[in-house]
């Protein structure tokens, strides 16, 4: 999407997303799986909150894109 200059990543697969119609469902199973795998490894669960503690939310400011800035 950055590299290309697009606004948005729906702007990219609605360009570009019928060229690669498996890698939708190969890139869920992918993130799947590892977030499986995070979350029963032991050095990673560590990060998840215990019973009663709550998550913090992150700031709501981010860093604009390249192709968000001004020239």
């Amino acid at each position: 999407m950055e590299h290309l200059g697009h606004s948005s990543i729906t702007v990219t697969m609605d360009r570009y997303g019928h060229l690669f119609p498996d890698e939708k469902d190969r890139l869920a199973k992918g993130l799947d799986e590892a977030f499986k795998a995070a979350k029963t490894s032991k050095d990673v669960a560590s990060m998840w909150p215990l019973d009663g503690q709550k998550v913090v939310s992150l700031p709501k400011g981010r860093k604009k894109l390249a192709s968000e800035q001004g020239s």
